[in-house]
């Protein structure tokens, strides 16, 4: 099937082809794994959102080809959304007065009783089963209905049923931008 179509001289056109078939390739393959993941949540029902993470190459518009395959960028950057993971939560107290939104990352052994604490941002579940999960969701929900709560860590196309649930928001997949296989694309030089 035709993509695109190309016009210039030989040498920009040939000079740059190996680069511009990688970039769509790549991007390509991200989308298809995204309209895929979608697909499954849809499948299971789910109205909520399937995410990317900020597992991505720079300068290789993984962001835009989420969303091309239907799932949401989710993260725009490292300055739209400040996550503080199990491995800062030592920092955590020193961290009073942010000004932006955080996310903290809650694991089993931060838990989820330290973020009703901190309470605010989008509490980030990670680091658990899929039960202690929906467990810990729950009791985000229960105690503050208003807040959007995402599913992370190692979430995979195979697993991702198990991660869908009432009370998760978002499900955010790093495998959709680090795993997805490229898709091949070829150029074709037409005869004059």
């Amino acid at each position: 099937a035709l993509v695109a179509e190309v016009e210039g001289l030989a040498v920009g056109v040939l000079g740059g082809e190996r680069v511009a078939l990688n970039i769509l390739g790549r991007c390509s393959g991200v989308a298809s794994m995204a309209a895929r993941a979608v697909g499954v949540a849809r499948a299971q029902g789910r109205a909520g959102v399937v995410g990317g993470t900020r597992k991505t190459t720079p300068g290789f518009r993984l962001k835009y080809a989420l969303g091309v395959g239907g799932a949401d960028p989710h993260r725009g950057g490292l300055g739209g959304l400040l996550l503080l993971k199990d491995n800062h939560r030592a920092l955590a107290a020193a961290v009073g007065g942010l000004e932006q939104v955080w996310t903290p990352e809650l694991g089993r052994k931060w838990g989820v009783l330290n973020w009703g604490v901190l309470g605010r941002g989008i509490p980030r579940l990670g680091a658990c089963s899929p039960q202690e999960l929906h467990m810990a969701a729950a009791q985000v929900k229960a105690t503050h209905p208003g807040v959007t709560v995402e599913a992370s860590g190692g979430v995979i196309l195979g697993t991702l049923p198990q991660f869908l649930g009432p009370h998760i928001d978002v499900v955010s997949m790093g495998c959709l931008t680090h795993s997805a296989p490229a898709l091949d694309f070829a150029l074709r030089v037409l005869e004059p």
